[in-house]
């Protein structure tokens, strides 16, 4: 005999739950450094930085923009601002260096998000699907 629940499993919302948590306990923001040299950032936060970049990239940015250094600042500036209500990455508007090493990440987010848009609308293609019935998922 087979019982089925009635229950509905949902996972909810997952991306940056653990910053939140590691937030509360400390009760500043979370410090992302730089590494060395201006190169990639490092740290226990900086995988859950990425994440949340990604996250705010993935709503805000434009689609049709070919990469993220043509995407015009009015747009850069909100993702940059919300990434920083919970991760402190040093002054990233006057710091040349931060803000090269933001604009990397966040061209490295932005070539993975439009990738993989790009292989939905050929799968959606090759299905034989009208791409157009299909926007993109933010």
């Amino acid at each position: 005999m087979v019982v089925v629940s009635t229950s509905r499993r949902v996972r909810g919302k997952v991306v940056g739950s653990a910053a939140e948590k590691r937030m509360k306990a400390l009760g500043v923001k979370l410090n992302v450094p730089l590494g060395e040299m201006s190169g990639p950032f490092e740290g226990v936060n900086a995988s859950t930085f990425a994440i949340e970049l990604g996250s705010h990239i993935w709503r805000i940015a434009p689609y049709d923009k070919p990469t993220w250094s043509v995407v015009d600042d009015g747009t850069r500036e909100p993702v940059y601002m919300a990434a920083s209500q919970k991760y402190d990455f040093g002054d990233w508007k006057t710091d040349q260096a931060m803000q090269v090493a933001v604009h990397k990440l966040a061209m490295h987010i932005y070539r993975e998000f439009r990738s993989e848009l790009h292989k939905k609308y050929k799968q959606l293609l090759g299905e034989g699907h009208d791409p157009r019935q299909y926007p993109p998922d933010p």
